[in-house]
């Protein structure tokens, strides 16, 4: 983690947190958090961190952010990016009847839903009775 390579530290802090380093998870988190808290566009920042949290298997901790990230949104509805992240988060968290009802909501085509559905986020969930969400048969 003191490697100068901004990204090799990054990596070993993502690995570290992942492994239930709280010290990792909370210096990974501090700049993004203080951004948050000055509110300068909120919700991208939020995305960011949610994106952050899913990395490191903190799915409940990412899916408050991607909540709060949809309700800060200028544009009030869920755009195309940040649902997909929140129904990855909710699948992950097995929150897949959930995850289905956002994917519904999405104007994804059927061959995008399909590409989704052979990504690890999703794999449990499309070997599901879920696997309709992503119009498997």
């Amino acid at each position: 983690t003191e490697d100068s390579a901004a990204v090799v530290q990054a990596a070993a802090l993502k690995l570290l947190a992942r492994r239930g380093s709280r010290t990792a998870k909370r210096e990974l988190l501090a700049d993004l958090t203080e951004r948050i808290r000055t509110g300068r566009d909120a919700a991208a920042v939020l995305v960011e961190r949610a994106t952050l949290l899913h990395e490191i298997g903190d799915w409940n901790a990412a899916l408050r952010d991607w909540r709060e990230a949809i309700e800060r949104s200028r544009l009030g509805s869920i755009g195309n990016p940040i649902s997909i992240g929140y129904a990855r988060s909710l699948a992950r968290a097995k929150r897949f009847r959930d995850a289905q009802n956002v994917l519904q909501r999405t104007s994804l085509s059927i061959a995008r839903l399909r590409t989704l559905a052979n990504q690890r986020d999703f794999k449990e969930m499309a070997e599901s009775r879920y696997r309709t969400a992503f119009h498997l048969e």
